[in-house]
């Protein structure tokens, strides 16, 4: 079912907006809420880790697309009078007026509520703070996500990291792109009917991670990069090139920081200087790592 639709301007009551029936309306929220029933949790120690999750975003389309209904932008009234959220948004206090506004004015300042700022502002509205007890006190843990709209994380949420999620926010289109860069990257190595082996693996880090010189520094990481990827034997390429990078470039900061603490008996989190971090970047970029 659309929603989104320009026709209705205002909210009339508790349970209609202007161009839909109370039925009609509770039917659209039902619709919504429905696709989130079977959510698993998950959490996040930063909030803006939260635009860095690929299955997150996946989570939101359905939503976004329904929201928006075809155009690149929409109103912030219209948004308001949307019975998705409408009953959370016309409900708000000053302080969290006040940072839904800062969010529908970080592109083009002008209110509008394009892609990316709508799904910050769903994602802020699903972000649940937790917090756990320790010693009699407190301790802040992150936010969990659990698909239930609510103003629960709205206070504890600051602008900056508002600011920090957007930055690293993709739109549908920019994710669909950083894909089909995925898939020109590992195709060359997608030579056993797209199973991933002990070869392509070996292959793939030889020339997206060797040809940087870093196994010149650390003689050692690149059997322990291929240990690290051999749980990825036998998946497919498709489905497991995320996880690859990431488990690449967490091997290559793990040796880095083990080599650093053996060579200076204390933690180095840098050991290698500003050469190591340009080769990691060069690796980043071979990988197509770019949400970080």
């Amino acid at each position: 079912m659309q929603v989104g639709n320009s026709n209705f301007n205002r909210k009339d009551n508790g349970d209609v907006v202007e161009g839909f029936n109370s039925a009609e309306y509770s039917e659209i929220k039902r619709d919504i809420w429905t696709q989130y029933k079977e959510m698993k949790p998950f959490a996040v120690s930063n909030f803006e880790d939260s635009s860095l999750t690929i299955d997150y975003q996946e989570r939101l389309d359905d939503i976004v697309n329904q929201i928006l209904n075809g155009k690149k932008s929409i109103s912030f009234d219209e948004l308001k009078n949307n019975p998705i959220l409408s009953d959370i948004i016309q409900n708000l206090d000053k302080d969290a007026k006040d940072k839904l506004d800062y969010i529908a004015k970080i592109e083009d300042k002008k209110n509008n509520i394009t892609e990316k700022e709508l799904r910050l502002i769903l994602t802020v509205l699903d972000a649940f703070p937790e917090e756990t007890s320790r010693s009699g006190g407190s301790r802040f843990k992150g936010y969990l996500f659990d698909g239930q709209y609510s103003i629960r994380g709205l206070y504890k949420i600051t602008k900056d990291e508002l600011k920090k999620a957007y930055d690293k926010l993709l739109t549908f289109a920019e994710r669909n792109k950083y894909f089909e860069k995925n898939k020109e990257i590992y195709e060359p190595y997608n030579n056993a009917d797209g199973k991933i082996t002990t070869e392509n693996l070996n292959s793939l880090v030889d020339d997206l991670v060797g040809t940087t010189g870093i196994f010149e520094k650390f003689p050692n990481m690149k059997s322990v990069i291929l240990k690290d990827l051999s749980e990825f034997l036998d998946k497919n390429w498709s489905d497991s090139f995320e996880e690859i990078k990431g488990c690449i470039l967490g091997s290559i900061n793990i040796n880095r920081i083990a080599t650093g603490y053996q060579k200076e008996e204390e933690y180095k989190n840098n050991y290698g200087g500003n050469k190591i971090n340009k080769m990691i970047e060069s690796v980043k970029s071979n990988l197509n790592i770019v949400l970080d």
